[in-house]
């Protein structure tokens, strides 16, 4: 009788936990309207422009309505950090070349400043994103929202 309850015990603890594993392993499904869509400007003479629509990124020329590069990009997850800053895991791959990335990002809490952190990678997995922001890297960049887009003239930004 004992073993018997142990065992019916056993079986409910088992099934209550199928659904939180479950829901921990559900694929982060973007809204139309996610802060990192949008316009972000580098303040630089190079890369002015970097913008970010549902799956898609395209870098353009300062002043020149020519994009650079191209890459179709997919959010992992996203969470909001007790300051209130939104941050996102993406991966994704620049269009002609296949080159992989993983990126981390960090939006400010008032959505008018982007940090990111890109890592190329051979393949996708966890444990590729960059775990921090590290402004003395390479690959690390700041950008400000365009409120009112001065950039390309033929900008269209899917939602």
């Amino acid at each position: 009788m004992k073993h018997r309850t142990l065992f019916l015990g056993g079986v409910v603890i088992f099934l209550t936990l199928i659904p939180l594993v479950a829901i921990a392993q559900e694929k982060y499904v973007p809204k139309a309207d996610e802060e990192l869509y949008g316009i972000w400007n580098d303040g630089t003479i190079s890369t002015a422009y970097e913008v970010y629509s549902a799956g898609e990124y395209k870098d353009y020329f300062h002043g020149i309505d020519e994009v650079m590069r191209e890459a179709t990009f997919q959010i992992d997850s996203k969470w909001t950090d007790s300051e209130g800053n939104i941050w996102y895991k993406v991966f994704g791959a620049v269009t002609d070349s296949g080159q992989k990335f993983q990126v981390l990002f960090k939006i400010s809490r008032k959505g008018t400043q982007l940090e990111k952190q890109l890592k190329l990678v051979l393949d996708f997995d966890q444990s590729n994103y960059p775990v921090k922001l590290d402004p003395a890297d390479a690959y690390y960049h700041i950008y400000t929202r365009e409120v009112s887009p001065q950039g390309p003239k033929n900008l269209i930004i899917k939602q």
